[in-house]
C-alpha cells in the first residue's frame, strides 16, 4: 500500500489538477469577456504551473489536520521557578 504522505500528494495532485482546469476555463472565458490580452491567460498559465509544486511539497512535508492523535489543543501556562 501507498504511504500516507504518498497519498496526501496524490489527493492534492488531483485535487489540483481539477481546480486548475476550472480555473483555465474560467480564466478564458473572463479573458474573453473583458477583452483582455492573451498575456493575461499566459501569466494564469504560469502561476498555475508555478503553483503545482508548491503544493506538492506543502502537502509533503506538512501533517494532515486532525491526525495529532485526538489529544487537541494543550493549554500552556507559565510556570513560575
Amino acid at each position: 500500500m501507498l504511504s500516507e504522505g504518498v497519498r496526501r500528494v496524490l489527493s492534492v495532485m488531483l485535487g489540483y489538477a481539477v481546480l486548475g482546469w476550472i480555473v483555465l476555463l474560467m480564466g478564458d472565458w473572463v479573458a474573453t469577456v473583458l477583452a483582455l490580452p492573451v498575456l493575461f491567460e499566459t501569466l494564469l498559465q504560469w502561476g498555475l504551473g508555478l503553483g503545482l509544486p508548491c503544493a506538492l511539497l506543502i502537502a509533503w512535508n506538512l501533517p494532515r489536520v486532525g491526525q495529532h492523535g485526538g489529544e487537541g489543543f494543550e493549554r500552556v501556562t507559565d510556570q513560575e521557578s
